[in-house]
């Protein structure tokens, strides 16, 4: 059996509205737009099996797919001539992928829900009739998440890169800049060519990945001033020689690091309680807890340090650490045992709720991370899920993808 070459993903734009299918003054407006889009069957190794099309018009609590067998169309514009509501894409849907691409997504954590009754909005349907204007490719529609957050849909990203190897073909369907009530208005000049140009710059830097076994480089983050990425650097190369002392669980029991009894999650945090209260704080001889990688028969592998402030700071308390490295967050959703010895997780409530007796819930602490492994989201990323945390109020969870190691 001939294994099909692996498939690219695009991130395409789709115009505004349907405007490659209306005049336009210039009449040559977006031309160049419709110029790349027609290319894009050519550029690729082989012709894909199925599309996966994420479209920014459709947001989700969860990813949210179509499977449907015979999508019909969802005309989701507004104020456009008559004929641009006749537009037909009748490509089939794609419910046997549907049923794959919801297990590839739950088993990273999380919730898909499959809707048989969504049409191809115009996220999908006008790029692809000019993309794939024969209609003859299934076609999966994926949501975004309704929450925008970059880090969760790079986690989304990750779950479903299997598919490219399996002959299909992800495209992210949106624009980079999206602001139709400037079209044409001079004033929208100057702010669309600022983003472009951070945007461009952004997406161009060359990768540095975060190897332990490795001199430690995390240049390159735009807004990082070389004090701050010294403290990082230094923090890490510190907890490199320091941490690997507890590598076997027992030693660090020995050395009154306890378990909270969180190794279900995938992670098992051993916290020195005694620690949380001292005078040090992002010292790696005193860290305050240490996170291992759960595995088959009951191993645990030490892949990361975990630093706190004193219980009950908050995050406008935090030390100044790495700027935009570093990000620091709470756990304020966490049920423990009522043991003064060795409290446990037992059950999560909701942000700012209270546990069931007898039950506790302690005071939010703000805690980082500093990985002594690869990690996709860089050396200072949180854990995924619940067990990710609260960041500070208008910040999305860091996911440092410039210094993302794998």
């Amino acid at each position: 059996m001939n294994t099909p070459p692996r498939m690219p993903t695009l991130y395409i734009p789709h115009g505004a509205g349907p405007c490659f299918f209306m005049d336009w003054n210039p009449a040559d407006a977006w031309d160049k737009t419709a110029a790349y889009l027609r290319s894009i069957a050519s550029s690729l190794p082989t012709r894909p099996q199925a599309i996966v099309l994420v479209t920014a018009h459709w947001l989700g609590a969860q990813p949210c797919m179509s499977s449907a067998a015979r999508p019909g169309m969802l005309f989701d514009y507004y104020g456009f001539p008559p004929h641009t509501y006749e537009l037909s894409y009748p490509a089939p849907g794609a419910p046997a992928l549907a049923g794959r691409v919801s297990g590839l997504l739950a088993g990273a954590g999380f919730d898909p829900v499959q809707d048989s009754e969504r049409g191809y909005d115009h996220g999908s349907f006008i790029p692809l009739l000019l993309a794939f204007p024969d209609a003859d490719i299934p076609v999966l529609q994926l949501s975004l998440l309704r929450s925008l957050d970059a880090a969760e849909h790079l986690r989304m990203g990750r779950a479903l890169r299997p598919l490219r190897d399996e002959g299909v073909l992800i495209i992210g369907s949106g624009m980079s800049y999206h602001n139709m009530r400037g079209y044409g208005d001079p004033r929208s000049g100057p702010a669309a060519a600022e983003f472009d140009r951070w945007l461009s710059e952004t997406v161009a830097l060359p990768t540095r990945e975060y190897d332990p076994a490795a001199p430690i480089d995390l240049s390159g983050v735009p807004g990082v001033t070389p004090a701050q990425q010294a403290r990082a650097e230094n923090l890490i190369a510190i907890t490199l020689d320091r941490l690997p002392r507890y590598a076997d669980p027992a030693v660090a029991e020995a050395a009154g690091f306890r378990s909270i009894g969180d190794g279900f999650t995938g992670h098992e945090h051993y916290i020195n309680w005694d620690y949380i209260s001292d005078e040090h704080i992002l010292n790696p001889d005193f860290p305050e807890s240490l996170v291992y990688e759960t595995g088959p028969g009951g191993s645990k592998t030490l892949v990361s340090a975990m630093f706190m402030t004193n219980a009950g700071a908050s995050l406008d308390e935090v030390p100044e650490l790495g700027g935009a490295l570093t990000q620091w967050h709470v756990h304020d959703d966490l049920c423990f045992t009522d043991d003064p010895e060795n409290p446990r997780v037992a059950g999560v409530t909701s942000v700012g709720g209270t546990c069931r007796p007898p039950l506790q819930k302690f005071a939010p602490t703000p805690m980082i991370h500093v990985w002594i492994t690869k990690h996709p989201c860089g050396p200072f990323a949180a854990l995924e899920g619940v067990a990710a945390g609260q960041v500070q109020e208008g910040e999305e969870h860091l996911c440092d993808t410039l210094h993302g190691g794998h």
